[in-house]
């Protein structure tokens, strides 16, 4: 149960955001979105255009799929109404049909090396090209069907307690495993379907975790097998520590083998190493964003701050290329998530239990996809785990949780949760988690306030920008 709880944050970090509309097509593995969530092409001129953007309309305006969503929305396209912008960093003209509100709600992608019509587009898939069903550009090819559920049945078959198969840990597992189906949904582009059946799982998560708050259940010896017959005792040990160890072993040779081959560097790693930079000039992250990444300051001043060592080794040259500093820093904090549930393991249970955390987190492909897109989420959950292996130090897992909601700001809900634990006294475990949590926040508050634009301008490009 402690590695299925553990788990939970990154698949729903992972998970696509609500508010998105279908798509009438999918885009190729190579397609760069207009949001900046993959590279850019390297090596292109953006000034040598094989088409005009008269050309690009006009192709557009006698595409068949272009014109029949248009004459579904009782709009006869002609080219000389359409809207054409052309992306540098895919070379593409994005053809746009406009309703009389001035809203885009059809988009033709026709290829300047081609000057044919690509691909159409049709709702929030428009403007929001994670709708468009190109999963492979969050973690590359983990998103293949057959190895996503190759890993999964492994991390059933080493978590199910084969002596307790009717049971809610068995209901825990099949909860964890459901977030799969919204991610098949999630690569087709149907996210008008996969957003809402993320949510039962996460309520249940939710649930469960409060459950386990309320009962420690969580520091509850194992119970031991209804009868002492061999082979019921055999089930009790499901799987035996020597199997744990190898599987641990080759799907960690998996993951960071995928890491290496095919990886790649969302916008959100890209905007942690922007910022670092930044930092590194003495200028703020915040309102200082390049034009590719432009909401790239909406983290919070500790995200950018865990980039500046990478930043410091392995350089930036001001572009989406590589981004060497990026991979560093999932890869630090995908192994510092993997030691520290060793550690929480052995504290509250025993070295097996921590070895059996380690490996359910290189099995669930959640995990593996986070790292493969260079994003920060196990930064966060790394942070949080530390805060649990120091539940003993009411100042320490205080400083911890403020210091994870400083990287992304809903962890801060957290603090409640490590406000009492145990029978010590309340009133000093309290008063321990909000000075820890207090300093913190007014050093990270001080921090801000030093920089060009002080705390205001934090505000607006972050809480305020998500706020609105």
């Amino acid at each position: 149960m402690l590695a299925a709880l553990a788990l939970a944050p990154v698949a729903a970090t992972a998970a696509p955001p609500a508010g998105a509309g279908a798509a009438s097509a999918t885009t190729g593995a190579g397609d760069a979105p207009s949001g900046g969530v993959l590279q850019p092409l390297p090596g292109l001129d953006p000034q040598l255009r094989r088409m005009s953007s008269a050309q690009a309309r006009v192709a557009a305006a006698g595409d068949d799929r272009f014109r029949a969503e248009a004459l579904e929305r009782g709009i006869e396209p002609q080219a000389s109404d359409l809207r054409a912008r052309f992306n540098e960093h895919t070379r593409t003209w994005e053809v746009d049909l406009l309703d009389a509100d001035g809203v885009a709600v059809v988009r033709a992608d026709v290829p300047d090396i081609s000057g044919a019509v690509r691909e159409v587009w049709t709702g929030h898939a428009i403007g929001w090209t994670m709708a468009r069903g190109n999963a492979r550009s969050f973690g590359g090819s983990i998103n293949d069907p057959w190895l996503w559920w190759s890993l999964t049945g492994l991390f059933v078959v080493m978590l199910l307690r084969l002596d307790r198969l009717r049971s809610v840990h068995t209901l825990d597992l099949a909860m964890l495993v459901s977030f799969g189906i919204s991610h098949e949904l999630f690569r087709a582009g149907m996210v008008e379907w996969s957003v809402p059946l993320a949510v039962p799982p996460l309520l249940w998560v939710l649930g469960r975790s409060l459950h386990l708050a309320a009962r420690a259940e969580h520091t509850a010896p194992m119970p031991a097998p209804r009868t002492a017959g061999r082979w019921t005792t055999l089930l009790a040990r499901w799987p035996p520590t020597p199997l744990v160890l190898v599987v641990t072993v080759f799907a960690l040779g998996l993951r960071y083998g995928l890491h290496w081959q095919d990886s790649t560097v969302i916008d959100v790693g890209y905007a942690g190493v922007i910022g670092a930079d930044l930092l590194l000039a003495g200028e703020s992250p915040y309102g200082n964003m390049p034009s590719d990444n432009p909401h790239g300051d909406t983290y919070g001043p500790l995200n950018y701050a865990a980039y500046v060592p990478a930043v410091l080794i392995w350089g930036f040259s001001g572009s989406w290329d590589t981004l060497l500093a990026a991979h560093a820093v999932a890869i630090a904090s995908d192994v510092l998530c993997l030691v520290l549930l060793v550690v929480l393991g052995r504290q509250l249970r025993s070295w097996r239990a921590g070895l059996l955390a380690a490996c359910a987190w290189t099995l669930y492909p959640w995990t593996t996809m986070a790292m493969n897109s260079s994003s920060n989420d196990a930064l966060v959950a790394a942070l949080l785990l530390a805060a649990l292996v120091a539940l003993g130090s009411p100042l320490l897992r205080g400083a911890l949780v403020a210091a994870a909601s400083m990287v992304k700001f809903l962890p801060v809900v957290a603090l409640a949760a490590v406000l009492h634990v145990g029978r010590a006294s309340m009133r000093r475990q309290v008063t321990g988690v909000a000075a820890g949590a207090a300093l913190v926040l007014g050093a990270c508050a001080a921090w801000l306030a030093r920089l060009d634009g002080g705390l205001p301008a934090f505000w607006a490009a972050s809480v305020g920008f998500q706020a609105g």
